[in-house]
């Protein structure tokens, strides 16, 4: 009896393992599959950061590209503007000589004009008139 109840015993054990196997076994599945969709997740993810970093790459470039263009535009403004500032004050020195001329010519003007009108008085009191023939004395 003694052997009988030993059994007995042994295989309620066997029967507690058997289950307690079986349960763990599905936890082991349950597991695996969770790790092959954590895997694809990360295999996805993986791929998705390559392909964010490859449009970063091609932005940055892009961006690269545009700013150095814009760069050289800014320089030749730049440079532009430069050569208009010395145009215009080139400019500025000659309005300036030509308004100095231009004032020199009309100082010039007026004298010649009152010489002129004074040569004429001279002339009309020495009693000279003017003719056809150019100067003539008033005594002909």
């Amino acid at each position: 009896m003694f052997e009988v109840q030993v059994c007995a015993g042994l295989l309620s054990r066997l029967q507690e393992y058997k289950s307690e196997n079986a349960q763990l076994e599905e936890l082991l599945v349950a597991e695996r599959e969770l790790s092959k969709s954590c895997e694809a997740r990360i295999k996805q993810l993986q791929k998705d950061l390559s392909a964010a970093k490859k449009e970063v790459s091609k932005t940055e470039s892009s961006m690269s590209e545009a700013l150095a263009a814009k760069n050289t535009e800014l320089e030749a403004l730049f440079s532009s503007t430069d050569a208009l500032k010395k145009q215009a004050a080139l400019s500025e020195g000659n309005l300036a000589s030509l308004q100095a001329n231009m004032e020199a010519l009309m100082r010039n003007r007026e004298l010649t004009e009152t010489r002129m009108m004074q040569w004429g008085e001279t002339f009309m009191c020495l009693g000279f008139k003017g003719g056809a023939g150019g100067l003539q004395s008033g005594d002909q």
